[in-house]
């Protein structure tokens, strides 16, 4: 255990856990011949500095393979990345560090076990292969895309009362993909379109970018508000979202940056991509240090609830992204593209859920069909929109794009106001989208 001094602030609080668990996870990552070449030494000690250490990229730890993990006769599960080209990142996780998060976990939770154990309607993940396993406090109702029938048994779940001993009577909180969540909701409006009397007070969505108008869908339609959960499937740990600040905060199980996108120097307040480190003994098969993500999101370490301590907005994968050609700052950022395209008709969309006969429309569910282009040219960056789109109407349908763009993106219309940057938009008959959280 960590002592801590009874007046210890929250941000103290996490500063010496990080500080305790930093020297083993440093330690433990060296019995691994691809750090211990990268740092050139054979023991790693409590005095070396993290700002100092090297970057880590997917595609260094990709090709090291097994020379990049501590395998030690563990049995170990796999973890996909939701990749959609190419071959995924698949990361191990050990029995034994999952035994220690059963138990860590089981031991945080102890004494709110003896209290009614919350009630979750939860839409199973179909992805990623092995799921760690957390044993939180609250029993859930489980329920399946393609499990014909089970929707409408969710329905009925999130109204009736249940007589469960040692658990609420009442589901009070909706847990599932953002992808599965649309789906759910639009059913649901489908078949009960002035709304559903229901007990919750919070909706849990995580995996793909939750844009703010199915945020605002998903609140007015259930009456609660959706708290976002960012993370990667390599990494043990991640971050939640405050939804009264509107910044998500991580995890103390793993240690987060924000640098510069070009620069790679710290970012305190601004916009830059985000490294993380996974702590040992959370995470022990697959060490990863300085972890860059390939995540852009926005910092800031005075605007959140815990002034002092760093929170991210996350804004999608920075290579859909246009950066200024010698700055670390971004002309547009990923998340605002998709805003802007999100809920635009005549744009082709990907289905999803396609043969899960509960998902009456999966082009609706889908992610819409789009690919962003940049050059620079006479002091000038260039942004090109490309859409999939049938060929009537595409004039209008540019009109729209533009509009649409300029209102989402502040600092997009104020790069074009200022002539720094141009949109130009067209559109194809077939395209490769960008998708704009899923993994390299």
């Amino acid at each position: 255990m960590i002592a801590l001094d009874s007046d210890c602030t929250a941000k103290e609080a996490l500063e010496a856990f990080h500080a305790a668990l930093l020297p083993a996870t440093l330690e433990h990552a060296v019995h691994a011949p691809f750090y211990r070449e990268l740092y050139g030494c054979a023991e790693a000690t409590a005095t070396i500095d993290l700002a100092q250490l090297p970057f880590v990229s997917k595609q260094q730890i990709r090709a090291a393979g097994v020379s990049a993990q501590i395998r030690d006769g563990t049995i170990c599960d796999e973890v996909f990345t939701s990749g959609t080209t190419g071959q995924p990142f698949v990361s191990p996780k050990g029995h034994v560090e999952q035994r220690y998060i059963q138990s860590f976990y089981q031991n945080l939770f102890a004494e709110r076990r003896e209290a009614p154990l919350l009630r979750a309607l939860q839409i199973n993940n179909p992805y990623h292969g092995h799921l760690v396993a957390i044993p939180v406090p609250i029993h859930s109702h489980k329920i399946g895309i393609y499990d014909e029938g089970s929707f409408r048994h969710g329905r009925t779940l999130l109204a009736e009362k249940h007589a469960d001993p040692g658990v609420n009577p009442h589901i009070s909180l909706l847990i599932g993909l953002e992808r599965a969540l649309r789906a759910f909701t639009l059913e649901a409006m489908r078949i009960a379109p002035d709304g559903m009397a229901t007990r919750l007070t919070s909706i849990i969505s995580y995996s793909q970018y939750l844009t703010r108008r199915w945020r605002q869908r998903h609140e007015t339609y259930w009456g609660c508000p959706v708290i976002d959960r960012f993370g990667l499937s390599e990494i043990f740990g991640g971050a939640t979202e405050d939804p009264e600040s509107g910044w998500w905060h991580f995890d103390p199980v793993c240690i987060p940056e924000v640098v510069g996108s070009r620069s790679r120097t710290s970012v305190r307040e601004g916009i830059g991509e985000l490294v993380l480190t996974a702590l040992y003994p959370f995470q022990q098969v697959q060490p990863l240090i300085r972890y860059l993500t390939g995540d852009l999101v926005e910092v800031t370490h005075t605007r959140s609830s815990r002034d002092g301590t760093l929170a991210i907005r996350p804004l999608g994968r920075a290579r859909y992204g246009v950066p200024y050609p010698d700055a670390d700052a971004f002309v547009v950022a990923p998340s605002e593209i998709l805003e802007a395209l999100d809920e635009i008709d005549g744009i082709d969309r990907i289905p999803r859920f396609r043969d899960a006969s509960q998902v009456a429309d999966p082009f609706q569910v889908g992610h819409p069909c789009y690919a962003i282009a940049h050059r620079y040219e006479g002091g000038q960056t260039i942004v090109t929109i490309l859409v999939q789109a049938p060929p009537a109407d595409r004039a209008q349908l540019r009109r729209r794009i533009e509009d649409s763009l300029m209102e989402s993106s502040l600092r997009f219309r104020e790069a074009v106001d200022s002539k720094d940057a141009r949109l130009e938009v067209d559109t194809r008959a077939m395209l490769t989208p960008d998708l704009i959280s899923h993994a390299e």
